[in-house]
């Protein structure tokens, strides 16, 4: 066939090395662990106490979080501790808002 020119593909990975190569493959890389060692860290961590470590709490975990986040703008002046039994919930309100005035019956 004249004319028909073949061309090799072009190379891909390290220069001077055949892409697919097992010198390229078996490549020193950094190991994940030194990689990154606060994630390492932070998974080893969780692994041993079996517990998860957010960077911010998700939805339903606390109340008053929630609010602050969702509603940075509210200012609450008001509480009304619906059956209130010995003050549980009113010493929480009274402390992440101090200025609220709180009744509970």
């Amino acid at each position: 066939m004249r004319g028909l020119r073949l061309s090799t593909p072009p190379q891909t990975g390290m220069p001077g090395w055949p892409s697919g190569s097992a010198a390229f493959r078996l490549a020193p890389r950094l190991p994940s662990a030194l990689a990154d060692p606060k994630r390492t860290l932070r998974r080893l961590f969780e692994r041993l106490t079996g517990t998860h470590i957010y960077r911010r709490l998700p939805r339903g975990i606390d109340r008053f979080a929630d609010i602050e986040n969702s509603l940075p703008n509210l200012h609450v002046s008001t509480v009304f501790d619906v059956g209130a039994n010995v003050g549980q919930s009113a010493r929480s309100f009274q402390a992440n808002f101090p200025d609220a005035k709180i009744h509970c019956f």
